[in-house]
């Protein structure tokens, strides 16, 4: 699955840039998007999943 994959996403970079310069602009806003999937994604797991398991221990009691 990897491959086609792959072969998809680089026929992808081909449609949506017109050359190389526009993925050196993309390049501002990846950061960004790498905080919110680094940092604050799993937080926001980590709470769900506290959360609920405290909701169950309340539960049995």
């Amino acid at each position: 699955m990897y491959t086609p994959t792959g072969m998809f996403s680089l026929v992808c970079s081909f449609w949506f840039f017109q050359n190389t310069n526009h993925l050196i602009d993309f390049n501002r806003v990846k950061p960004v998007i790498n905080v919110f999937i680094s940092f604050l994604l799993p937080l926001l797991i980590y709470l769900f999943v506290k959360t609920k398991s405290l909701a169950g221990a309340r539960a049995k009691h």
